[in-house]
């Protein structure tokens, strides 16, 4: 059924139990029944771990989930303010399990996609592509703004900050990035879009290729520096925004 080896249909299995799992912190035994169409009795011994669904009911579960429950609003309800310009997202940021979800929510829009390496810059989106980077099983690369060797070779990302007058450099080891890497660039919050432009630009220089954008939250139109497919999670236009 399904195609599947043992391992991958036991893993989408327990994936299912992970979803729910999550989920039910949110959301009660009826609403999950209301998304997924199986019983409340079933899904209440899933939860538990009394017994682990079937490939059918799993498959199910997943597609219901990713189809019928939207995670922008339960983003949106952790947002605190958007007062003057400034957008607190640490109500997102400091849940891990809100941050889990979300990580399973990027996962299943980038699906099909080749992906080497998770590139994020320091320092509020690295919990959120460290969970990216180990459900979709591939190294991490954090871009410090800082050297931390100085027998390092670094890739340069220089992002020009008007506000401050002053700009900003990203330092990317250079051993960890190849020609052959296709990279997927994941951050916490993309306004201006500068900083991933600048890091998939940097990249480029050493031949690899940029796979996409994921966000937790994008503020503003679609821009079209940040490279495509740009995957934000909660998108914030100014109709949203706290005056």
């Amino acid at each position: 059924m399904h195609g599947l080896s043992k391992y991958d249909a036991m893993k989408l299995r327990l994936h299912a139990i992970e979803l729910l799992r999550l989920l039910k912190r949110n959301l009660s035994y009826r609403e999950l029944s209301q998304i997924t169409g199986i019983s409340e009795s079933v899904l209440c011994r899933y939860v538990k771990g009394q017994t682990v669904p079937s490939l059918e009911h799993a498959v199910r579960i997943v597609r219901s989930i990713r189809e019928r429950f939207s995670i922008s609003g339960l983003l949106a309800s952790r947002i605190k303010s958007l007062n003057d310009g400034y957008i607190d997202i640490s109500g997102i940021t400091s849940d891990p399990v809100l941050l889990k979800l979300a990580a399973h929510y990027a996962v299943a829009k980038l699906a099909g996609r080749r992906i080497t390496k998770i590139l994020t810059p320091e320092a509020n989106g690295i919990p959120f592509a460290t969970l990216i980077a180990s459900l979709l099983e591939v190294p991490l690369v954090v871009a410090r703004r800082s050297k931390e060797s100085p027998y390092e070779d670094y890739i340069e990302a220089i992002v020009a900050e008007p506000s401050l007058r002053a700009t900003i450099t990203y330092y990317v080891p250079r051993r960890l990035i190849g020609r052959r890497d296709s990279v997927l660039i994941v951050d916490d919050l993309v306004q201006s879009g500068r900083t991933i432009k600048a890091l998939a630009t940097s990249i480029a220089r050493v031949g690899a290729q940029v796979a996409g954008v994921v966000a937790l939250v994008a503020v503003g139109e679609q821009r079209s520096s940040v490279p495509q497919p740009f995957i934000p999670l909660l998108r914030l236009t100014k109709h949203h925004m706290i005056p």
